[in-house]
């Protein structure tokens, strides 16, 4: 926390900007998107959206207990990277809503 606390401090000082798991948007499909959009050659984009495509944690996660207890998810784990490319890409957020669904009420874990 103390380090956390330190590295804002200088950013700060020095008019920088700091985050985490950077290789997720500061990654090369990522940054591809960034001179598209960027290069207008697909033209003025006004929305964006995301998915979480798989079948689930318990399949490839090597410790996927967490998901499945209260306050976890991957909601909670995977957001965080797909908001982040949304708003690197669009700019700030003036509206949100989201779809939910559970297709496997039961889920057994194989991955460890």
């Amino acid at each position: 926390m103390k380090e956390g606390q330190a590295l804002l401090k200088l950013v700060e000082q020095k008019g920088l900007r700091i985050g985490s798991a950077p290789d997720t948007f500061l990654g090369g499909s990522h940054q591809r998107c960034r001179s598209l959009f960027d290069s207008g050659a697909i033209g003025n984009v006004g929305g964006g959206t995301c998915h979480t495509m798989s079948r689930g944690m318990e399949h490839w996660h090597p410790n996927p207990a967490f998901f499945f207890k209260d306050g976890g998810g991957s909601i909670l784990d995977l957001g965080p990277y797909y908001l982040t490319n949304l708003i690197q890409l669009l700019g700030p957020v003036k509206a949100v809503s989201a779809l939910t669904s559970i297709p496997s009420p039961k889920r057994t874990i194989t991955s460890a």
